[in-house]
């Protein structure tokens, strides 16, 4: 028995490193299309690759942008720079706050911002959170806590991916790759945003309610929140403004929004009180370009008015 296990133990050391060579040479040389099991979005939607690389440059801002593309699409940093306040953006597409987290710990140091924006929806806490780690693992360095986030999931994509960004990361195979800023529809900003340069409202993009809530979702939010006041840092929660016709604005989760609120400042764009029309949008959740002017804009105002802009009075106000 003792020597089948040592057997077993030897072939399995073996079988590991083949294992990441098959991955490897799969995803350089078998098209997409042929497996389902080895997905790497290196340079896709939300410009993430872009947005990592571009950290180097930042080492301390006033206010950290966190989120999904509510977050991306819909903070401008060139309209808080215009008040005077320096901003990254490091949101990314369908970031949950399994994700959040992860970014969170890993950035948090470096950007050593004053106030943390955090967009928050129902949405992201009805993911599992696949999606937005392929997006993550595809377009940011592998290392600890992604892997971390990888044995969470504990989902065979996942595990691809991270092996995939290991051996690329230890074989230093496209170290030089760069997405192009601009494509036909969107153009990335400096500073984390990306900017849609339609016209015109399209009802095609429509998430609705995805289901039941992830109970990890919510850990892992509370432990973004709680790790930003560990380090005195006030986080705001905020809706971002959606579409008349979307069915979160029809029919509103009056218990999300006091679960939400229950955490810390909530400051919600949504409500009855504020006048969103169709012009405002390019779909269903999504500002365009002078919608999310016109929201930041207000955002700036309602920030002001409750002073938490100022570190220590945001921290009283939570």
């Amino acid at each position: 028995m003792k020597r089948f296990l040592l057997k077993s133990l030897a072939f399995l050391v073996f079988l590991i490193p083949l294992y990441a060579i098959f991955l490897l040479l799969w995803g350089l040389f078998v098209p997409p299309k042929f497996g389902n099991n080895l997905f790497f979005p290196r340079g896709g939607n939300g410009h993430l690759h872009t947005r990592i690389n571009e950290l180097d440059k930042y080492k301390e801002v006033d206010i950290l942008f966190l989120g999904s593309s509510h977050a991306y699409r819909g903070f401008d940093p060139r309209v808080f720079e215009e008040e005077g306040w320096t901003s990254f953006n490091l949101g990314s597409s369908n970031q949950t706050p399994l994700q959040t987290h992860l970014l969170l710990k890993r950035y948090l140091k470096q950007l050593n911002p004053k106030v943390i924006l955090y967009a928050v929806s129902p949405e992201s806490f009805q993911m599992d959170g696949i999606e937005s780690a392929l997006d993550v693992l595809a377009n940011s360095t592998p290392d600890s806590l992604s892997f971390k986030m990888v044995s969470e999931l504990h989902h065979i994509q996942t595990y691809h991916a991270w092996i995939y960004a290991s051996m690329l990361k230890f074989l230093g195979i496209g170290e030089n790759f760069r997405e192009a800023p601009e494509t036909f529809k969107d153009v990335y900003i400096s500073g984390g945003f990306v900017e849609n340069k339609l016209n015109g409202f399209s009802a095609d993009f429509e998430k609705g309610d995805l289901g039941s809530e992830f109970d990890y979702q919510w850990t892992h939010f509370e432990s973004v929140v709680n790790h930003a006041r560990l380090n005195i840092i006030p986080v705001i929660l905020v809706a971002t403004p959606l579409a008349p016709s979307h069915p979160h604005r029809k029919n509103p989760s009056v218990n999300w929004k006091e679960r939400i609120a229950s955490y810390g400042t909530f400051i919600d764009f949504n409500s009855p009180r504020v006048n969103w029309t169709e012009a405002d949008f390019f779909d269903t959740d999504h500002l365009n370009q002078q919608g999310v002017i016109r929201f930041n804009r207000m955002l700036i105002d309602s920030l002001r008015v409750r002073k938490l802009l100022e570190v220590q009075d945001a921290l009283l106000l939570q």
